[in-house]
C-alpha cells in the first residue's frame, strides 16, 4: 500500500509539471495521465534503488 501511495504522489507531481508547462495543448489528456503514471513509477524505482545503494554502502563503510 505504501508503494501505491508513493507512486501516486510522484505521478501527481509529474502531472502537475506537465500541466504547468502547458503540455495539455500539445498532447491528449490520456497521454499526459499515462505518461505521468509511468514517470511516477520510474521515479519510485529510482529512489528505491538509491535507498538500497545507500544502505549497502553504509554497511560496507564500517
Amino acid at each position: 500500500m505504501n508503494v501505491i501511495f508513493r507512486v501516486a504522489l510522484y505521478s501527481l507531481s509529474v502531472l502537475l509539471v506537465f500541466l504547468l508547462f502547458g503540455y495539455q495543448q500539445e498532447l491528449l489528456l490520456s497521454t499526459i495521465i499515462i505518461s505521468s503514471i509511468v514517470f511516477g513509477y520510474g521515479i519510485n524505482m529510482f529512489l528505491e534503488l538509491y535507498r538500497k545503494f545507500q544502505k549497502n554502502t553504509d554497511k560496507n563503510a564500517c
